[in-house]
């Protein structure tokens, strides 16, 4: 578990986090949104101990993380692909980095197959396009198997592949009971795999909300189209879902958030063909929170 609690911190007299509370539950995926600068990343790297709060503190499992006795094998993080040393191959990285976290040789190995890298485990990291980097970054951040992870814009330079993959690898991690603090500004592949949102902006906290909730305080529809919808509307019932529609391969869905439908569909191995939000989306929600606050500046 992953717990803000009045985070605040100042740089130059500025203010970039103010007193931010928020947590991530064990088996949820908290999708962490906000405009450029808005603070999401100064919260994560000051969660981390790679800033010094002027108040508050974050928590992982209980504990600060300067005060858990193996750090990595209890949270993973991906902050910048970039950072990765640069002359080292992929598999010497990852070596490296098992050895700091007292990781096994094996497990490196397997790690990087995991991520889709066997292949270029002798390539040096300098060689290795963005979207490549990001998995290399991600396979440092899973290798200790641990139950937390902060990563801050994880799908940058991933290709529709690339982001298909990381999108399971998220919803596999959550359903081992992962506590997962997501950044990212594509909003709609959020909702696909988020059960909760934060939103702040200017540091200040905007907005706290399962999905769900906000589909359903929204009167939100899920419109889905699929060769198995009798059996995905079988499904959706048996979890609390009203049908507002059903024609042919088509459902319209109420009562469930779009990454609730995806989340059945994929655990009982249905292809979806279409899945939209129809009328509220969680970038709808966005977009007004955004629209209001620059309505109250122009004032």
């Amino acid at each position: 578990m992953i717990e803000v609690i009045g985070l605040t911190k100042s740089y130059g007299g500025r203010t970039r986090v103010d007193d931010v509370t928020f947590s991530v539950g064990d088996g949820r995926i908290v999708g962490f949104i906000g405009p450029n600068g808005a603070g999401k990343t100064t919260t994560m790297r000051t969660s981390l101990g790679l800033e010094k709060p002027d108040s508050g503190r974050a928590l992982f499992d209980g504990r600060v993380y300067g005060e858990l006795p193996k750090p990595r094998q209890s949270v993973g993080a991906v902050l910048d692909a970039g950072a990765l040393i640069p002359e080292l191959r992929a598999i010497e990285l990852l070596r490296y980095c098992a050895r700091v976290q007292g990781v096994d040789n094996a497990r490196a190995e397997k790690v990087l197959d995991m991520v889709d890298l066997g292949g270029a485990r002798r390539r040096r990291v300098r060689e290795l396009s963005l979207g490549m980097r990001q998995r290399l970054a991600l396979a440092a951040a899973i290798l200790g198997n641990p139950g937390n992870y902060v990563l801050d814009e994880p799908l940058n330079g991933l290709d529709p592949s690339g982001i298909q993959w990381l999108r399971q690898l998220l919803i596999q991690l959550r359903d081992d009971g992962a506590a997962i603090l997501l950044s990212s500004h594509i909003i709609t592949e959020l909702e696909l795999v988020a059960d909760d949102v934060v939103l702040i902006c200017n540091g200040v906290l905007k907005l706290r909300s399962s999905l769900a909730d906000l589909a359903r305080g929204a009167g939100a529809h899920v419109h889905v189209v699929s060769e198995d919808v009798t059996t995905l509307i079988a499904l959706a019932k048996e979890n609390g879902a009203t049908i507002v529609e059903a024609d042919g391969r088509a459902a319209v869905v109420a009562d469930l958030a779009a990454r609730e439908v995806f989340s059945l569909a994929a655990a009982h191995g249905l292809v979806l063909d279409e899945l939209r939000t129809e009328r509220v989306s969680l970038d709808d929600v966005y977009r007004r929170i955004m629209d209001t606050k620059a309505e109250g500046e122009a004032r």
